[in-house]
């Protein structure tokens, strides 16, 4: 089940309700349930991971589990920013076509031309 978002997966319904509780707090969360544990992690841009161990005893190393977990959450912090930053670039190159198109439609065309040409290129050369 790993990387399934939790709402998806009926059978997670209880860890579901317990990972609602415990984003109600600010702090990092060791929690025991009936089948096993939840621990809860933030990291510096506020999003919480989880991660749930089925198990009735606890014989893991929680520290290591801690720095899993803030490593995973610094990967999608660095993956969601990246993605915001994609999306930033291509709003300004998008209004860069559209300020030159303004001001001369000869060059403005051939600037939104030139990019449908080299998108259709990187498709062919199964490029993103």
């Amino acid at each position: 089940m790993l990387g399934q978002n939790i709402r998806q997966v009926p059978e997670l319904q209880t860890i579901q309700e317990k990972a609602a509780e415990l984003l109600e707090r600010d702090e990092d969360v060791f929690s025991h349930m009936e089948q096993g544990y939840l621990i809860s992690k933030s990291s510096y841009t506020g999003l919480k991971s989880f991660i749930y161990i089925e198990s009735r005893d606890f014989n893991f190393d929680i520290e290591m589990i801690k720095e899993y977990l803030t490593n995973y959450s610094s990967a999608l912090d660095n993956y969601l920013m990246n993605q915001e930053l994609i999306k930033d670039q291509k709003e300004l190159i998008d209004l860069l076509a559209k300020t030159i198109d303004t001001r001369c439609t000869d060059i403005g065309h051939h600037v939104v031309r030139v990019g449908k040409i080299a998108g259709i290129i990187a498709k062919e050369l199964k490029l993103e």
